[in-house]
């Protein structure tokens, strides 16, 4: 008996520190799972911002993509807008040029009609042509 109540009672102290270190490692357990419950909040929270974030950033590539686009359009209808209005006045000289010439020599008259030229045989009287050469005057120095 005298052998077995000191380890009993040295039992009793190992049960309650294994009791107390039971109990800290529970704390500590719970600890853990509750870090671990907001790691795994925190990384979901993470991986919707980071793929909204990518979401972003492509959008924003497109975007970017498409005003590039937008602006070499708008850039070459600028262009062609210049190179219009230097044809348009190109042709308004050649027709001013050719209503103004001496009609009253030739026997041949000129029309534009778009791009092409077409000659027409006419014969004026010296009257007629003076008009039509008054009016095409006219519009010559309207424009």
């Amino acid at each position: 008996y005298q052998m077995i109540t000191p380890l009993r009672e040295a039992l009793a102290g190992a049960q309650e520190k294994l009791a107390g270190a039971e109990a800290v490692v529970q704390v500590v357990t719970d600890k853990v799972k509750e870090l671990e419950a907001k790691v795994a909040e925190l990384t979901s929270e993470f991986d919707k911002a980071t793929e909204e974030k990518n979401d972003l950033v492509a959008n924003a590539e497109l975007t970017s993509r498409k005003l590039n686009m937008a602006q070499r359009l708008v850039s070459g209808l600028a262009d062609e807008k210049i190179r219009w209005g230097e044809n348009i006045k190109t042709m308004r000289t050649t027709a001013c040029l050719l209503y103004t010439s001496d009609a009253a020599d030739e026997e041949d008259s000129v029309d534009l009609v778009g791009r092409r030229i077409i000659k027409k045989k006419k014969r004026y009287t010296t009257q007629n042509v003076n008009a039509v050469h008054a009016a095409k005057s006219d519009r010559c120095t309207e424009k």
